[in-house]
């Protein structure tokens, strides 16, 4: 039985010594493995920031455009307001003039309002409760033009009447 087990004893220790051999091999196989796979993973990810980055540029070029337009359109637009205030002399020209904005004004929101009544009256009528009804009439477009008409009539009515005393000074 010496020999048997001393025979084990020696291929015992050969595998044990064999998989102590492979094992620093195969720990540095699966570690090149992982750091590939990082090294591919930051690479995509690069790739995607760059992309991003480009788009960005091209955006903020497209925003560059955009404003040099709109400030070539100002001194156009305010010509044309300047123009449009001009009296021509024949009164009722003139009051017709003066009462195109407003009634456009009268008449859109009108029309507006018009909506939505029909809007609520189908809500009522469809069962929906008239507290839910009103809630669902509003929304972000309706705060959007609410703000938009109340910046027109009121702040932009400052900016112009601060403007005009800019411009007698």
């Amino acid at each position: 039985m010496s020999i048997l087990t001393s025979g084990i004893d020696a291929l015992a220790g050969g595998v044990v010594g064999a998989l102590a051999r492979l094992a620093p091999e195969v720990l540095s196989i699966l570690d090149k493995r992982n750091e590939r796979k990082h090294e591919k993973e930051m690479t995509e990810l690069n790739m995607k920031f760059e992309e991003l980055r480009h788009q960005n540029a091209v955006d903020l070029k497209d925003l560059d455009i955009e404003q040099s337009r709109f400030a070539a359109a100002m001194p156009v637009l305010q010509s044309s307001i300047q123009a449009q205030a001009q009296q021509t002399g024949i009164k009722f020209i003139d009051a017709l003039s003066a009462t195109v904005r407003p009634v456009i004004t009268y008449w859109l929101f009108f029309i507006y309002a018009l909506v939505k009544v029909g809007i609520y009256s189908t809500y009522v009528n469809a069962g929906v409760a008239a507290d839910q009804a009103m809630v669902a009439l509003w929304g972000p477009e309706d705060t959007t033009m609410l703000s938009a008409v109340l910046t027109f009539w009121y702040v932009g009515r400052i900016w112009e009447r601060d403007t005009v005393r800019d411009f007698r000074r």
